[in-house]
């Protein structure tokens, strides 16, 4: 992550309790996701709700999530580098389109459900 930064800050917390999290989740700047797969993904859900930016890889069902405003997706590893990057430079419109549109509403449990059972393609 340092390396990717690229002498920008970066904070690695290790493991907290879920109020915690959720408090610093509701303070921070963005949530970045590298997971190389999300079966859901639910930091980035809870990030959303709180009405934080979500920049992440571009993997399961982590491809639908970032399809919103505050939201990034990136294909690959260097181009969510480059869109933190450019996050950390310039924040405020990301910031802004993710707090004006917090994500407060709960999955389709069922839907989600029919996706994972169908046939790829």
């Amino acid at each position: 992550c340092r390396t990717a930064a690229r002498a920008l800050p970066v904070r690695l917390l290790g493991p907290l309790i879920p109020a915690e999290c959720l408090d610093l989740t509701a303070r921070s700047h963005a949530l970045v996701s590298a997971s190389v797969m999300e079966s859901y993904g639910m930091a980035i859900a809870e990030a959303q709700a709180c009405g934080v930016p979500v920049l992440a890889l571009e993997r399961g069902n982590v491809g639908a999530m970032v399809r919103r405003p505050g939201s990034i997706g990136a294909p690959t590893i260097e181009t969510l580098a480059d869109a933190v990057r450019s996050h950390m430079e310039s924040p405020g419109a990301l910031i802004q389109a993710a707090r004006a549109n917090p994500r407060l509403d709960p999955p389709d449990w069922h839907a989600r459900a029919r996706r994972v059972m169908e046939p790829a393609v």
